[in-house]
């Protein structure tokens, strides 16, 4: 079996980067499919070369501007090309962006960054090229083909040799470019991946791996060295800054482990695998998000509960405001939103049509009523809140909990203490932190503790929850 390497724009932006890729795959012969993303920033103030190449495309018609930012394009590719002795690909790029580029569309234009990138790394390895227009196939609707790029990568790479394919784009039926979102580098090599049946899928960027926090936020956050891919979709949906959860799904699909490495560095990096084998009893990681709405509806003894949860949640669905949670204690239903989500809502019907920031409060002054006058109950929000979760490993599912206060009792246990010394200790934390909980939520399925918080600085909510949890 083979290894599905991907490399990202900071692993192919410089002569370093280059060394150290022909490194580490000429370290282990399995590692046969690699997957590159375009040139990414040098160093702080540089710029990434897909960047250049969005905007590049935008002043097409103004020869000055563009002319500038071709020139600087093109010196990037042809300082790499020189240190790997590929002069030919030098005169395809100028070809390219002084004429041919002059006259396509933009996914083309845009995808060069990985297709010129993909092959001078192959020419450095010695490896073959292919391009991913003709592997990684798409219907027309945008979703993958499976089946069709299965097909066409058994017959268009050689096992035992070495093949670079660009990411960031596919390709459709009829041989056109389509160019996926920002960061899908990693979501063509996760596919590409699924498609070989790969051993794993190596994920080689520029931090050592996966961090129980945000280092820049918290000094002392460790690697977490094994992660299922439950919990760090879990990770990721709490507001931590990790793969996309396209990403993973593929690799679920197909039982492919990832592991995300430093190309920089000889540390293990983090093991993202579908099960978990053992439990160490230890919380897994913490993140904060911010921008949320929390809504508390009040649920009288007139009410009847169920009912009015339905029609709240069909009330928010049908006005196209999607909740991020939602759960209810004590006699009260407790709705999460992203604030984005009633930015971009409007009620034409109703007088309000004008998205604008100085109708953000006309529009959830409206919301408030709505719901008040169609259910008969009573509604709190809470505007600019935030929340910092708490995440555990995720044991097998079991059912949703809301912690009222962090003094209650009758609380299943939580990582190697209880939810309830856990949300006590967090508590004290965050109000010496000066910040306001609005409520704290437990969710067994997940088992995830999130706090809603209103708190001047997210980012020393979450230190305070770190030097809390971790010390």
């Amino acid at each position: 079996m083979i290894k599905v390497c991907k490399f990202g724009g900071s692993s192919v932006a410089t002569k370093e980067g280059y060394f150290r890729l022909k490194q580490i795959i000429e370290a282990d012969e399995e590692r046969k499919a690699i997957i590159v993303s375009a040139p990414g920033k040098r160093f702080s103030g540089d710029e990434k070369i897909t960047d250049l190449l969005y905007y590049a495309f935008s002043v097409i018609g103004d020869k000055g501007a563009y002319s500038e930012t071709a020139d600087k394009i093109i010196a990037r590719f042809s300082v790499l090309a020189d240190f790997v002795g590929f002069r030919r690909i030098k005169k395809e790029v100028e070809k390219f962006f002084l004429r041919d580029g002059l006259f396509t569309d933009e996914k083309t234009f845009v995808s060069r960054g990985e297709y010129f990138s993909a092959k001078i790394v192959a020419e450095y390895l010695n490896g073959d090229f292919l391009d991913s227009k003709d592997c990684l196939i798409f219907d027309y609707n945008g979703k993958l083909n499976f089946a069709e790029t299965k097909v066409r990568l058994k017959k268009l790479i050689n096992p035992n040799k070495l093949t670079v394919i660009p990411g960031f784009y596919g390709g459709f039926f009829g041989g056109q470019i389509n160019l996926l979102f920002r960061g899908a580098s990693d979501y063509s090599g996760a596919c590409i991946a699924a498609a070989l049946g790969a051993r794993e899928y190596e994920n080689f960027t520029d931090v050592d791996g996966i961090f129980e926090a945000d280092p820049k936020i918290y000094e002392k956050a460790r690697v977490v060295p094994f992660l299922t891919f439950y919990e760090l979709s879990e990770l990721s949906a709490s507001g931590a800054k990790v793969l996309e959860e396209h990403t993973m799904q593929p690799l679920v699909f197909s039982c492919i482990p990832l592991v995300v490495k430093n190309t920089f560095s000889e540390e293990e990096g983090t093991r993202v695998e579908k099960t978990r084998r053992a439990f160490t009893g230890k919380p897994i990681g913490i993140t904060g998000k911010k921008g949320l709405i929390v809504f508390f509806v009040a649920l009288t003894s007139n009410v009847e509960e169920a009912k009015t949860i339905r029609g709240i949640s069909s009330f928010l669905a049908e006005k196209s405001i999607s909740t991020e949670v939602f759960f209810v204690r004590r006699k009260a239903a407790i709705f999460v939103v992203k604030k984005e989500k009633i930015d971009k809502c409007f009620f034409p019907s109703d007088g309000i049509a004008d998205r604008s920031e100085e109708n953000f409060d006309k529009r959830l002054c409206f919301i408030e009523k709505q719901i008040s006058r169609l259910y008969g109950v009573a509604v709190v929000c809470h505007v600019g809140a935030c929340s910092v979760s708490v995440v555990g490993e995720c044991p097998e599912p079991t059912r949703a909990r809301a912690v009222s206060r962090p003094n209650e009792s009758n609380v299943r246990p939580i990582f190697s203490q209880s939810v309830e010394k856990y949300s006590s200790v967090l508590y004290e934390s965050f109000e010496k932190n000066g910040s306001e909980v609005i409520c704290a939520h437990y969710s067994e399925d997940d088992n995830v503790l999130d706090f809603y918080l209103k708190c001047n600085d997210l980012n020393e909510a979450v230190r305070a929850a770190c030097s809390v949890v971790f010390g």
